[in-house]
Parts: structure tokens; sequence; C-alpha cells
């Protein structure tokens, strides 16, 4: 068995969770992800994270990821109109698993990720060099959060070991 690492941030609070996975199925249906869409496995294992947690098809999956050079510390964004809700998860994934450290700037990249949405000057300034998924996604994230008051809420998933002390 393989822990599982996952930060979970709603408003203020920080939460760190760990999921006792067994690692050999997991890579095997990151595997099976990737053969059936071509994605590299890091990406696999986010579209495996999403689909195992929110239930949602492979077509939107797929256009929620967004992970890739200049994606301003964002690999997947997911809008849900139903429970009016905005989910960004960022992701660390290592084929061996619970070999390397999670490092604390990581941790901190996503949380500073709230930020981007305390004014369009703000997402604007964020967004400025990033790619042109990310930008999409994070200019509609913004406008349900801003204009359809939907609530954010961060992940940060990891097969690394776990989480730095963030005191």
């Amino acid at each position: 068995m393989h822990l599982l690492g996952i930060i979970r941030s709603t408003h203020q609070n920080l939460r760190w969770r760990s999921r006792m996975v067994k690692y050999e199925d997991l890579l095997k249906e990151i595997d099976q992800i990737g053969d059936k869409t071509g994605l590299k496995d890091y990406h696999a294992f986010v579209y495996w994270f999403i689909e195992t947690n929110f239930g949602i098809d492979e077509q939107k999956i797929l256009n929620s990821i967004c992970d890739g050079t200049h994606d301003k510390g964002v690999d997947a964004v997911i809008i849900d109109d139903i429970e009016k809700n905005v989910t960004i998860i960022q992701s660390k994934f290592e084929r061996a698993g619970n070999k390397v450290q999670i490092k604390e700037a990581e941790i901190k990249l996503l949380a500073a990720v709230k930020n981007y949405f305390n004014s369009r000057k703000a997402l604007d300034a964020a967004i400025k060099k990033g790619n042109e998924i990310a930008k999409r996604l994070l200019t509609n994230a913004f406008d349900s959060i801003r204009k359809k008051a939907y609530s954010l809420e961060l992940f940060f998933i990891t097969t690394h070991k776990n989480i730095p002390d963030l005191d």
C-alpha cells in the first residue's frame, strides 16, 4: 500500500489527508487512462483523480486539464454549475512513488492561486504569460467566482512524500 497525498484548501482552511491506495493498481489505472486518452502519466494522474473524486465525463475532464509550460501553478480547473463551485487542482506525480519530498514552495504556489481571484487586475497580471488553456480556464473560473458567487476549492495531489511543515 502507498499513501496518496491530498491537500485540500477551502476558504482559509488547509487540510492534509492521506489515502491508502495499492500503488501498483493506481499505476495500472493511470496507464490505462494514458492508453485510452493519449495523456502522459502525470496528466493521466490528474485525470484519474478527477474521474475518481468528481465523476465527470471524459471530455469535460480533458477540457479541464491545463498543465504544461506556463500553467500558472494550475493543472486542472473544474467549474461545477450545479454545486456552484470552482475546483483548482495542482499535482506532483512520480512513477516510483513516495520517494521525493514535497517542497514547501510547491504548496505555497498553489495557495497563491487564491490571490488570482481578488480582482480582475490580479487575474490579468497572473495569467499575462500563461498558456492559452490556463488563461481560458482561469478567466472562466474568475467569472464564476466573482459574478456568480461560486466557492473556490484548491487541491494539491501527489504521490510524493508527506507535506512539509507549513507553520
